[in-house]
């Protein structure tokens, strides 16, 4: 028979590796945001905070945030380029706060509850897009850029290569 402090301990064991990929994956990244993500209460994670060797950062606004030591974090000037990313995908969906990736002028569009797929440019979605019999249609969201635009035609035709190799042509719309 399995006892309660052994499956205490698979539990705590299972916290770690969790929060271990998380951060692996999303870090930095706050308590909050790793509860929200997995949805469970932070609590749930306190033990693995404290077995998970960590190093700590603040946000601008003053927030500890958590991550793997050595973790390869890029200068704050580092240019993003555009992405189309996918329904749900999970850099829209892994942090509590989701004003870091989704403007306050876009959140209305509850494009995480419905899953449309959406454009991040600067690392903020910007815009969401679908794929039909070889047509990319994009709906931008925000005001872009001749150079924004540009930088999204070229990501977005090779998204439309990706999602059906052999079609004779691919076409990108509403840019």
């Amino acid at each position: 028979l399995l006892t309660a402090q052994y499956l205490r301990v698979r539990a705590d064991d299972a916290a770690t590796l969790v929060l271990e990929r998380y951060l692996g994956a999303f870090g930095p990244a706050s308590r909050r945001d790793v509860a929200a993500w997995a949805g469970v209460a932070q609590r749930d994670f306190a033990g693995a905070w404290d077995r998970l060797e960590t190093v700590a950062y603040r946000d601008e606004s003053g927030t500890e945030l958590r991550d793997l030591p050595g973790a390869p974090l890029p200068p704050a000037d580092t240019p993003l380029p555009p992405r189309l990313l996918a329904h749900w995908d999970q850099a829209l969906l892994a942090y509590a706060d989701r004003e870091r990736i989704i403007p306050p002028e876009v959140t209305p569009l509850g494009l995480t509850l419905s899953g449309d797929p959406t454009i991040t440019v600067d690392g903020r979605v910007a815009a969401s897009w679908s794929y039909e019999d070889g047509t990319l249609s994009i709906t931008p969201h925000v005001e872009l850029s001749r150079a924004a635009r540009k930088a999204i035609r070229e990501e977005a035709l090779r998204t439309a290569r990706f999602c059906e190799p052999g079609a004779r042509s691919q076409e990108v719309t509403g840019l």
